[in-house]
C-alpha cells in the first residue's frame, strides 16, 4: 500500500460557472483529496471567492487547511493551461488528478479512479473515459513527471487547444492508462467557432466558444509542434507567466 499522505491533489480551474461551481463544491467526496485546488481564471461577472465563501455553512470542508483558492488576476480571455500549470504549481502532493467544475466524481468512478491509481506503475498516468473517450484534459499524472514533460505551454493563451499538445509530450514520459468506469460530466464539449473581428475569447452561451482563427498562432504552433520533438527542450518551457494571488 502506498503513503498516502501528500498524496493526491485535486487541480480545477474555473472561469464564470457559478452554477457548476457550486454543484461542484457540494459534492461530498472533495473531502478524500489530499489537497484540493481551485484556480479562478480572473473571473469578471462571477468570480470564486464570493460563492466560496457562501458556501462555508453547507461544504465544511471548505474550511479545511488541504483546500485552496488562487485568482489570476488579469482575463485573458481563455487561460486554463497556466492555470492547471498555476494549481500544479502550488501542489504539495505525488499526484495530481486534473478536472473541470462540470465533473461528476460519483462513489462508482472514484472507487475505480484510486484501485487504479494505487496499482500505477510510476511511468503511467491514468486517462479518464469521459463521453466515451479520452478528452485530453481530464487525467491524473505525477507531479514529477508533470513538469519533466515542461507542463502547459502558455503561448496558447487564449485558444481552446494546448491540451493535445502537452499530452504529446507527457504520453511519452508516462503511457496513459484508462480508467475502468466512465467519469460523468454534466456538459458537452463546447464548440470552438473562428471569428477574426474579435480579440479575446468570448462565451456567448453554455456550447460555444469564439476565438480568432489558428492562422493567427501559426507560427507558435509550428514552433510548440518542434519543441514537442526534443525532450531536452522541456525544460525551458515557461510556465505561470501572469500575477496571482
Amino acid at each position: 500500500m502506498k503513503d498516502i499522505k501528500n498524496f493526491i491533489t485535486l487541480c480545477v480551474p474555473y472561469y464564470n460557472d457559478p452554477h457548476r461551481l457550486r454543484e461542484f463544491l457540494l459534492n461530498d467526496y472533495l473531502c478524500i483529496f489530499d489537497e484540493v485546488i481551485i484556480v479562478d481564471d480572473a473571473s469578471p461577472d462571477y468570480p470564486a471567492l464570493p460563492i466560496i465563501e457562501d458556501m462555508r455553512g453547507e461544504c465544511p470542508w471548505l474550511d479545511f487547511d488541504r483546500f485552496h483558492l488562487y485568482r489570476v488576476q488579469e482575463d485573458y480571455g481563455f487561460n486554463a493551461h497556466g492555470a492547471r500549470n498555476l494549481a500544479a504549481s502550488e501542489s504539495n502532493c505525488e499526484w495530481l488528478f486534473f478536472v473541470d467544475v462540470d465533473m461528476i466524481l460519483d462513489k462508482k468512478f472514484l472507487e475505480g479512479f484510486f484501485l487504479q491509481l494505487f496499482n500505477t506503475e510510476d511511468e503511467q498516468t491514468l486517462v479518464c473515459n469521459v463521453h466515451g473517450g479520452d478528452p485530453s484534459n481530464i487525467f491524473a499524472a505525477r507531479k514529477e513527471n508533470f513538469f519533466l514533460a515542461g507542463g502547459y505551454d502558455e503561448e496558447l493563451r487564449g485558444y481552446h487547444m494546448g491540451d493535445k499538445l502537452f499530452r504529446e509530450r507527457l504520453d511519452i514520459l508516462a503511457e496513459p492508462i484508462m480508467v475502468e468506469p466512465e467519469l460523468q460530466c454534466n456538459r458537452r464539449g463546447r464548440k470552438v467557432v473562428e471569428d477574426d473581428n474579435i480579440l479575446g475569447t468570448l462565451y456567448p452561451d453554455d456550447k460555444t466558444v469564439i476565438q480568432r482563427s489558428m492562422k493567427h498562432i501559426q507560427d507558435t504552433l509550428d514552433m510548440i509542434k518542434e519543441r514537442n520533438k526534443s525532450i531536452m527542450d522541456w525544460n525551458f518551457i515557461p510556465i505561470v507567466q501572469f500575477d496571482w494571488k
